[in-house]
């Protein structure tokens, strides 16, 4: 049979990106009587019934101290979610990530490389979170819908649009939520209210554990946070013997609360956005029995089936999906071919703008109840595009249109991926199908070229170094590579030894002048132009070049914090 006549073609509304799927589940209600069956309304609980506070723990990084913290937390009935990041450690992934992602536990979304957010292209920004984590959900066989940010950043004073644009990425990788040192810092991402949860954090100390500090955080936030309120312990897992002792005398004070909620972040950010978006659209009474129509958000997007609690005529109970979240996820390699569904081939391609095909061949079992999650770069409007179908038994071709938008100066690659999320031998699955796709580079990226420096030299010699004929000693300075997922004029800072307190950074910017500049970023009190001391204000300087080789010499002086990335910016 040729492809042609075999080919099935998709065709489902394109639910809008705002709101995540949903689907209809009845519920049968018996009331006393038909009089309490005519005036019966259904509403929901904020928690499950009988709890006031929600309590869940975050623990960041990647790194083997989450063993003894998870035995503990699990020791004293507590459930937690690790942030991860990439780690080279293959012991790390061996040997204690199984654990991390058992029993209750979670793992979360810290982005793949823990840089500072801020710093990242768009597209850089959409790989970092949602690249990483569709490789967290293959390696775990968990949805990832918790998230976290890298040193809590999210402001740039040089690129005004980071926070909303780092809110659009959460959101485009289907991030749900996550516990915060300031719950008030979402707002600055602009994501919309109801589609993004945080928390209230305990912090005892990582190296440092004060029992007394416990409870005044947990005073402190109860006093101040609504009913319910949402408790998270975290944020580091650098305790010594003595700290994981003194953390345990708080956990034994406060386990086994019959009004706390000991969940993980999955459950709490799944049962949140049930409890925000569920909503009756039905209802039909039949003597002393109400049934009632529901529509719910779809368990496969919220990263955890956990029922949703209601009342009704005074009964309160737990209505349990019909749905389930996906317990095996897959990758596809390069050939379209996933190791862990067999006879499943699927490719995603983008033939023109705003176009998108998912080509899928399964010739092993049925793939039931299919949902299809397009999940695009900042380079479209929309962030996700969903599409439902019953089944995939053979070969089906999906299309989208996308609404591209401007992304001038991005680099780096495109991700755009497709999520398909699907029933197969009766077990909830999800099927991750990556296109990668090279984006335009800055047109300013080799408009100068920047080495810099950690070895000493005198005013001298700097004065001297920082003309523009002057030959560098190639032995001191290394050249400055620009990774392609940072913004244009952003470096960071790689020497053959790491910088100390002590060290003063030099950096020099050859260019060819001939016109005025203006150069903006992090600039030190010392710089020299072609031989000429000059002085920033306002971390901006304005350069009257003239015609050929020019030369801009930076010395920044030495710092508690030794400098991790240049940022320049010449315009």
């Amino acid at each position: 049979m040729s492809w042609l006549a075999s080919l099935m073609f998709l065709f489902a509304i394109v639910l809008p990106g705002a709101t995540l799927p949903m689907y209809r589940l009845p519920v049968k209600v018996q009331c006393d009587t038909e009089q309490a069956a005519l005036q019966a309304q259904l509403s929901f609980l904020p928690l499950p019934e009988g709890k006031k506070v929600a309590f869940s723990c975050r623990w960041d990084d990647s790194t083997p101290r989450h063993l003894p913290m998870r035995k503990l937390l699990h020791r004293h009935g507590y459930r937690a979610t690790f942030y991860l990041h990439e780690t080279g450690r293959e012991a790390f992934w061996s040997d204690v990530f199984p654990a991390l992602c058992s029993d209750g536990f979670t793992v979360g979304n810290h982005t793949r490389s823990h840089l500072e957010l801020p710093l990242l292209t768009p597209n850089g920004l959409h790989d970092e979170i949602l690249g990483w984590s569709i490789l967290l959900e293959h390696r775990s066989n968990q949805p990832v819908t918790a998230f976290v940010l890298p040193y809590g950043k999210i402001h740039s004073p040089y690129f005004e649009q980071v926070p909303q644009l780092i809110g659009s990425c959460i959101k485009r990788a289907g991030m749900l939520g996550g516990p915060d040192y300031s719950p008030s810092r979402f707002r600055g991402l602009q994501m919309p209210e109801g589609e993004y949860f945080g928390a209230s954090l305990i912090c005892p100390g990582d190296s440092n554990t004060r029992p007394e500090k416990f409870d005044e955080d947990v005073r402190k936030q109860l006093s101040k946070a609504e009913t319910p309120a949402h408790l998270t312990l975290g944020i580091h897992t650098r305790h010594s013997d003595e700290d994981f002792q003194k953390l345990e005398e708080s956990l034994v004070k406060y386990a086994h609360r019959p009004d706390w909620w000991y969940c993980n972040e999955n459950e709490y950010l799944a049962y949140c956005h049930l409890y925000r978006h569920a909503r009756v659209i039905g209802k039909r009474v039949d003597g002393s029995a109400v049934g009632f129509t529901l529509e719910l958000p779809r368990p496969e997007l919220l990263g955890s089936d956990i029922p949703l609690w209601a009342e009704c005529d005074g009964k309160r109970f737990a209505i349990p999906h019909t749905r389930k979240s996906p317990t095996r996820i897959g990758m596809t390699d390069a050939s379209g071919k996933c190791a862990g569904f067999p006879g499943l081939n699927a490719k995603l391609s983008h033939p023109s703008a705003g176009r998108f095909q998912l080509e899928v061949e399964n010739t092993g079992a049925a793939m039931e109840n299919v949902l299809l999650t397009l999940r695009l770069s900042p380079d479209f409007q929309e962030p996700s595009l969903y599409r439902e179908n019953a089944d995939i038994d053979g070969k089906c071709l999906v299309e989208w249109l996308a609404t591209p938008v401007s992304s001038a100066n991005d680099g780096g690659k495109r991700l755009s991926a497709c999520q398909v999320d699907f029933t197969r031998d009766g077990v909830q699955s999800r099927l991750w199908v990556k296109l990668l796709e090279p984006a335009a580079a800055s047109p300013r990226s080799a408009a100068y070229q920047l080495r810099y420096t950690a070895d000493a030299f005198s005013d001298s010699e700097q004065l001297r170094l920082s003309h523009g004929d002057a030959e560098l000693p190639s032995k001191s300075f290394v050249m400055a590579n620009h990774p392609p997922h940072y913004r244009e004029g952003i470096y960071p800072v790689r020497l053959p030894r790491p910088l100390t307190a002590n060290d003063t950074l030099l950096a020099v910017m050859d260019f060819q002048g001939g016109r005025v500049f203006r150069l903006r970023g992090e600039l030190p009190p010392k710089m020299l132009f072609n031989g000429q001391a000059v002085t920033p204000k306002a971390n901006a300087l304005t350069l009257d070049a003239p015609a050929g080789p020019c030369r801009l010499l930076l010395a920044y002086p030495p710092a508690p914090r030794p400098v991790r990335q240049l940022i320049l910016l010449l315009e």
